[in-house]
């Protein structure tokens, strides 16, 4: 038996590395698309890869994106690469990142806007050449500094989880697989791998800038916690295991309940109260932090303080608000809490001020458009068939409704006489009853005459103001709202 040490290590590394792809469900005949960057993670991955290739009947497929910052550099990793998988008998595909005002300075560019870059690329390859899965060579290190960039930026069990062994590509409805095998293999040992196979990998001297958080965290905050425990590394992976365990136990649980708690559609998420405030805290997270991944933009985050605030607010009264990350909104309701794109409430603004309408005629208020037509009652009995019906459509009868016609936002007093209710109500109370959020209260118009609101629009008439036998001349009015 060889003992000799570069053979332990290459023995060792292919095993764990061939044992993590089969808790991956990594079967013969897989297409395999890796992604190499030159580095000694990644090429330790080409190279430990290439050997398993026929044993386990692998198709291998090598992306290597230059993310244009360093240009020599840049350029010298990308035919290094190109040389390593040619000589591997291995397909290669590079793509070099443009941007539309030159070579951007390092400052200028995100952490988070070259990993979706290379992520995009990926993606774009494993489609074209129909791939399934993308392999990555994070190793045990990237997991221990995951796990502490998760902890600062505040976050919960899941966090703490750090990166799962294999999960999906993370683009808005990527379908392909994210595999990382080295993830129980430390930097020390790729760098003893490339070692002993005869490689002398790329170094990338941007991993050196205190720029990027990741490389402040692996460089100042890593060295500093060693000083108190040596295998502050170790420790830290440990604990991201465990947190997984407890998460993958805690997902179960409420994937069980899902549809008792939870509504799903195509733009929003709705969690519902009375069957949420009965869960135990911890499935209480658990459920919001699983409703915030499937509304949110992958890789957005929500931290543990702004988890805690939606609790809260499920647990409270109606019309709050929250903003979270990845542009999302959180709203609720008498029943429910609502997570939306907050893209989506961009139209709607609050009303100020009092513009006068021409009735017949068109006016034009902000956000809005109101079209309106006076009509015999015989005629308004004839009207076209095909007239939408809405909300924000309504027919009224003109000689009951007075005159002076303006549209303004409510004002603090304001009286209403719902259709169907035989005397007013103070509007505040109309809307609570409709179960309007509070921060939409203002962004709705009201239609006023000389005799009070004719119309509260998009939601109830006068009752005074309605169609009744005696009707002669109908108001046909509608509010449209624009860009």
């Amino acid at each position: 038996m060889d003992s000799k040490p570069e053979i332990f290590i290459e023995r060792r590394l292919s095993r764990q590395t061939e044992r993590a792809l089969k808790d991956a469900g990594i079967k013969a005949n897989t297409s395999l698309l890796i992604g190499v960057s030159g580095g000694p993670d990644s090429m330790a991955l080409l190279h430990i890869l290439s050997k398993l290739r026929k044993p386990l009947s692998l198709n291998l497929t090598v992306a290597h994106v230059n993310h244009g910052i360093r240009p020599i550099e840049g350029i010298e990793d990308l035919r290094f690469v190109r040389e390593q998988a040619t000589r591997l008998h291995i397909p290669v595909f590079t793509r070099t990142l443009e941007y539309p005002h030159g070579r951007p300075r390092e400052k200028s560019v995100s952490e988070q806007f070259l990993r979706t870059a290379r992520y995009q690329f990926f993606e774009d390859i494993a489609k074209e050449l129909s791939i399934d899965h993308v392999v990555v060579a994070h190793t045990a290190d990237d997991q221990a500094e995951t796990v502490l960039l998760h902890l600062l930026r505040g976050t919960g069990i899941s966090g703490l989880s750090g990166m799962p062994l294999i999960g999906q590509l993370p683009l808005p409805q990527s379908k392909v697989h994210l595999l990382r095998p080295l993830l129980e293999i430390d930097k020390r040992s790729t760098l003893q791998y490339c070692d002993a196979v005869g490689i002398t990998p790329r170094i990338d001297s941007s991993n050196q800038s205190s720029i990027f958080l990741r490389n402040r965290i692996r460089n100042e905050l890593i060295p500093i916690l060693s000083e108190y425990n040596p295998a502050i590394s170790e420790a830290l992976r440990r604990l991201s295991r465990t947190a997984y365990e407890t998460s993958d136990f805690m997902a179960k649980h409420v994937q069980d309940i899902w549809n008792t708690v939870v509504e799903e559609s195509a733009s929003h998420l709705i969690i519902y109260k009375k069957n949420f405030v009965d869960q135990h805290p911890a499935i209480q997270s658990a459920v919001i932090r699983r409703a915030y991944g499937i509304i949110a933009p992958p890789d957005s985050m929500i931290s543990q303080k702004q988890l805690e605030d939606v609790r809260q607010l499920l647990s409270g009264s109606a019309g709050r608000q929250l903003r979270l990350p990845g542009q999302i909104e959180f709203t609720t309701t008498y029943t429910s809490g609502e997570f939306r794109p907050s893209s989506q409430e961009n139209l709607k603004i609050d009303i100020t001020g009092t513009y006068p309408l021409s009735i017949p005629g068109v006016s034009n208020i902000p956000n809005w458009k109101v079209e309106s037509s006076v009509v015999s009652r015989y005629d308004w009995e004839n009207l076209d068939t095909d007239l939408p019906v809405n909300n924000f459509l309504a027919f009224l009868d003109m000689d009951a409704i007075g005159d002076a016609f303006y549209v303004r936002n409510r004002l603090q007093g304001d009286r209403f006489q719902p259709l169907g209710m035989p005397q007013e109500k103070r509007l505040q109370d109309f809307f609570v009853d409709q179960h309007v959020p509070q921060r939409q209260r203002d962004q709705i118009p009201l239609l006023i005459s000389s005799k009070g609101i004719v119309w509260v629009v998009g939601h109830r008439i006068a009752d005074w103001a309605r169609i009744t036998e005696a009707t002669a001349n109908v108001l046909v009015t509608q509010f449209r709202q624009v860009d």
